[in-house]
This record gives structure tokens, sequence and C-alpha cells, in this order.
């Protein structure tokens, strides 16, 4: 079951495993990128809830290192304690998960294409720690999703061969424009996890 938290930084809190690590810092990296589909500034609060459970992400602060600016983004239960944390980098082609709590991903694994495109495809074969990651990501497009009253045109990643350190998972994020992940399924055997936006708040 360790592997699963390398997935998604909504898995942690089933599965959240402490380890204190950084990034080195390097002064000539270059700025953090920038897309509506993965909006990214500091303070910006996603609230998301897996039944009656909730959690927080929050984009941190902006990190140097290995010549790239990547932004930390933490998960916080919900008395707004720390449970885990990673950093996202955000180039011409993608968003990119690069470390998860200090640990590289080699090489960074690409979350969601960018421009986003129906019908995109991409290999993903990474290590992150010791835990392998490996599948094919592919798009697609829903323009009326709902969760609770709202209704979001989205762009969707997902995969149905995804091997994680030998675990066979299934998973499907759905990201808005301006807003982010909005929902997230993620299944493993006959068991799926399904993690929906409840409420967004911009950076101040």
């Amino acid at each position: 079951m360790k592997s699963l938290k390398y997935l998604s930084l909504s898995v942690p809190l089933l599965l959240v495993v402490a380890l204190p690590a950084a990034l080195a810092a390097d002064d000539t990296a270059e700025k953090l990128g920038e897309t509506p589909w993965y909006p990214l500034k500091t303070n910006m609060v996603w609230t998301y809830k897996i039944g009656d459970q909730k959690f927080k992400i929050k984009a941190d602060k902006e990190e140097k290192g290995d010549k790239m600016t990547t932004m930390k983004v933490i998960m916080l239960d919900e008395s707004g304690k720390q449970l885990s944390w990673e950093n996202i980098q955000i180039t011409k082609d993608g968003v990119y998960r690069v470390s998860f709590e200090g640990h590289k991903a080699e090489p960074p694994v690409k979350i969601l294409a960018l421009p986003p495109k129906d019908g995109e495809k991409w290999e993903v074969s990474s290590t992150i720690d010791k835990e392998k990651l490996s599948g094919t990501f592919k798009m697609g497009e829903d323009k009326e999703l709902k969760i609770g009253d709202k209704k979001y045109e989205t762009f969707y990643t997902e995969s149905d061969n995804l091997d994680a350190n030998g675990m066979k998972v299934k998973f499907k994020t759905y990201f808005a424009k301006d807003v982010g992940m909005v929902k997230q399924e993620i299944t493993l055997g006959s068991q799926t996890v399904v993690i929906e936006l409840e409420k967004y708040e911009e950076s101040k």
C-alpha cells in the first residue's frame, strides 16, 4: 500500500508516511510556469471531501532547486495539521510532480499535458525513493462534470494500467480552468475512492 502515496497528494490522507527532507536551493532556477488548468499561486487553498471526511490542499511557497522553481504544495487535515507535501513544476508542455516529501521523482512525472488536448497520451516510468511508477496516461474531455450544485468544463487525465511498485491501480483526475483539480477517482481492485472539490479560495 505504501506506493499509492506517490500517485497524488490526495492519497496520503489515507496512507500518510512522514519522511522529512528538502530540495537544494539554486539561485539560477527558472521561474515557475503558469497555466489556468492548474493554478498555483502562494496561499491558494482547495478543500476536498472523501465521503464525510475533509482535507485541504494549499499552495504553500515557491522553492528553488535543480535549476527550476517549484511550488511546495501541502496537505492539511481539518484542524490545519500538515499531513504531507509535494513539489510541482509547470512547463510549456505539462504539469510535473518533481518530488514527494523531499524524494525526487526520477524523471519527474507528468500529471497533466499542456495545452490540454482530448486524446493526448504519454508514457510514465519514474522512481520516487524506492518506489516505481509506470503506465500510460491519456487525456479526455468532460464539458459538463457536475459536482454538487456546480457544473465544470474539464479535461481529465486517466490511466487504467498504472503499476505502482507492482500494484495495479486505475485513476481519473479532472481539472477545471481557473480552478485546478475538481475531482479524482482512484480504483484499487474492487474499491474506488472518490475525492471531490468542496471549496476553492484564491490567494490573498
